[in-house]
């Protein structure tokens, strides 16, 4: 707001924008992270592998420890409590001795859609942490309105497993 001054010289007062308010405003933060993303491929493969491995050794770093000692079911059901920070839609399905993490409202939708490489961090993350290999059957990228993470129970993961698993997209 503006005080008059009879539309002379500067305005007596003024105003600015707080931290709090720039919510208000648009963000172009999707657009920026897929320019970061393109960028690290320039430099090389290795490069955004390098950003993806440190981003899955986080997030391991950060649940392993509330994971050790339990069964997969019990993992699967902490897990799904860790994701709904973000999608409270997450939840886990059980059907004929199998079971699958259901992603329905992914943090990431914008730059994954994408940038699909950015979802092998959660497919290597929960490779690891349920120490089985998980597959994602369903994509929201294909339209399926979902990312069903399909959890392979007999299919144990080894000390050679890698820890950045790219998916074949």
């Amino acid at each position: 707001r503006f005080s008059e001054n009879n539309g002379v010289g500067r305005p007596l007062w003024q105003y600015r924008l707080t931290t709090a308010g720039e919510h208000l405003f648009n963000k172009n933060y999707d657009q920026l992270t897929i320019e970061v993303f393109d960028t690290l491929t320039l430099l090389g493969e290795d490069v955004l592998k390098n950003l993806l491995s440190a981003m899955i050794e986080e997030r391991i770093r950060q649940w392993e420890p509330k994971l050790t000692g339990l069964s997969i079911i019990e993992r699967l059901d902490i897990l799904k409590d860790f994701y709904k920070k973000d999608d409270s839609f997450m939840e886990v399905e059980h059907k004929d001795h199998s079971y699958s993490l259901i992603e329905r409202n992914c943090p990431f939708h914008n730059v994954a859609i994408k940038r699909p490489i950015l979802c092998s961090v959660s497919v290597s993350v929960l490779t690891h942490l349920l120490g089985c290999s998980v597959k994602r059957e369903k994509r929201l990228q294909n339209g399926d309105g979902c990312c069903a993470f399909q959890v392979l129970l007999n299919d144990p993961i080894t000390e050679n497993t890698s820890r950045i698993i790219i998916e074949d997209e």
